[in-house]
């Protein structure tokens, strides 16, 4: 007789395969260097949840809650630019704008004139909670000051995620 620990494969708090070594990161088919395996062009709202959505639940730590900045280029399709602001408090700091001054200035140094998705990620996240509505809101005031046009902003957690805020062009 086998115990349920020999049959069933250990996950981490995103669902995802947990190896002898710990946590396997990146995308469920292994290459880890290759997301986006295809490029993803960010049209709808439904676009923006699953480019955030597809990324943070990839890649976030388990341990820590996270925003994801991912790089969408002049032609909305997204590049491979990504800022992890990993670590953060429950509550945003009075100034975010720091916070996204260097990350903005890394994306659009490798996509000159991008805009961004970003992505508000904890394995028990994905609610429009007060931590969520009020990163929103730091990020959006933040992302202003710094000229970095937001396509849209993602509440994701390993089972459900919610669109927070969205201005992707019709």
């Amino acid at each position: 007789m086998t115990t349920d620990d020999a049959v069933c494969e250990t996950t981490d708090a995103w669902g995802r395969p947990v190896l002898e070594e710990g946590p396997r990161y990146g995308p469920l088919d292994g290459d880890e260097n290759a997301w986006p395996a295809q490029p993803m062009l960010v049209l709808s709202d439904e676009d923006v949840v699953a480019c955030a959505v597809g990324f943070a639940r990839a890649f976030s730590s388990e341990y820590f809650f996270t925003v994801w900045l991912i790089a969408v280029g002049p032609d909305g399709w997204t590049t491979r630019g990504a800022a992890e602001l990993l670590d953060l408090p429950q509550r945003p700091p009075r100034d975010a704008r720091h916070l996204l001054d260097h990350m903005g200035a890394e994306l659009d140094g490798l996509s000159p004139g991008c805009a961004v998705v970003a992505a508000i990620a904890s394995p028990d996240g994905g609610d429009r909670g007060a931590r969520e509505v009020a990163w929103t809101r730091a990020l959006l005031d933040a992302a202003g000051e710094c000229h970095l046009p937001v396509l849209g902003i993602v509440a994701v957690g390993a089972h459900r995620a919610r669109l927070l805020h969205a201005t992707v062009p019709r």
